[in-house]
């Protein structure tokens, strides 16, 4: 099976970026750490990213607060998103816009998770998962939550046109026993089941000759599996 690509990444591809404006946004501080909230709940849903670099107009109470800053989590209910730099309190009310920066495919996996299903996989990558979900690796195991940057896989440096798993441990105790047939490769915000927005994209797992390595694609319960190749080739036509 080829690698497929949900429409939300190949949208995100073609430059499609993550906004949102309106009059609910407000910045936020609270000793020493800095967010911003929306009481419209629409962060989340806009598609912001924990590691984006987002841009901030349209605060006229405190204009400092128009600044390029990095996101380092985002609330799931989309109601607020903490940010590197300094913001000063400044209330909603004032037409705000935070525009994401676009980003290649590489930026767009940082601090992902990694599904693997037992059984044949989806027709595309837009449908919801099928059969029994056997691992979700991550950086050494540890635990994921989406909107935060801890323990997310990372792909390393672009190497002629081919983007290669970062030298980490990745890897998961098997959460059921079976046979690895397919993966999911989630953005940071983990979004499952049939989705035409969310970020993510589908392979084939194998012992060779796949996108995704794994030394036995025998999974035992409670087991350790460790990662050991993955792959992803940009053709040249």
């Amino acid at each position: 099976m080829a690698l497929k690509l949900s429409t939300g990444l190949r949208n995100a591809l073609l430059g499609t970026v993550s906004t949102i404006t309106g009059t609910t946004l407000a910045a936020v501080e609270d000793t020493g750490t800095y967010t911003i909230t929306d009481s419209g709940d629409g962060l989340f849903d806009a598609g912001f990213c924990a590691g984006d670099i987002i841009t901030i107009s349209g605060f006229t109470g405190t204009s400092a607060n128009n600044q390029i800053t990095t996101i380092t989590s985002v609330e799931l209910d989309g109601s607020e998103m903490e940010v590197v730099g300094t913001l000063v309190d400044d209330a909603a009310g004032e037409s705000v816009t935070i525009t994401a920066t676009s980003k290649a495919w590489h930026d767009m996996f940082k601090y992902s998770i990694i599904d693997v299903y037992a059984g044949s996989a989806p027709s595309d990558a837009d449908q919801a998962e099928t059969g029994t979900k056997l691992l979700s690796i991550t950086k050494d195991a540890g635990a994921f939550v989406a909107g935060y940057l801890t323990n997310g896989f990372q792909f390393d440096a672009i190497a002629a046109s081919v983007l290669s798993k970062k030298s980490d441990t990745y890897q998961d105790a098997g959460i059921a026993a079976g046979t690895a047939g397919y993966y999911y490769h989630y953005n940071n915000q983990y979004v499952t089941g049939a989705s035409t927005s969310s970020i993510r994209m589908l392979g084939t797992v194998g012992t060779a000759s796949a996108q995704f390595i794994l030394s036995s694609t025998t999974i035992e319960l409670a087991a350790t599996t460790t990662l050991d190749s993955y792959t992803i080739t940009m053709p040249a036509s």
